[in-house]
């Protein structure tokens, strides 16, 4: 399975957070984002379930920008959001479960 992700912006709470109908827990982010396609994968690119591995956009976002300023080709844009890999970017501590 090809995976899109998102390799060199923070993106933790752009992609999970409160949820209102859902219980609160200390340390814990409540759910997905509307229009986020967020999954949890271990270090050969396996998807996990409840249990913690590297978090990965797997599609693009809607909020996704359109172009990168001093970018006119978009080559850095394609390269930054939509680089297609068969396995998740090493890990850099963006942890989900």
């Amino acid at each position: 399975m090809a995976l899109l992700h998102e390799r060199r912006h923070d993106v933790g709470t752009a992609v999970v957070g409160g949820v209102a109908i859902e219980p609160v827990y200390e340390g814990e982010l409540q759910g997905r984002s509307l229009g986020c396609d967020v999954q949890s994968f271990d270090e050969d690119g396996r998807p996990l379930i409840d249990e913690v591995g590297e978090l990965v956009v797997t599609q693009p976002m809607p909020s996704m920008p359109l172009y990168f300023w001093k970018d006119p080709g978009g080559e850095r844009l394609r390269e930054a959001y939509l680089s297609i890999t068969t396995a998740p970017s090493p890990p850099r501590g963006e942890e989900v479960s």
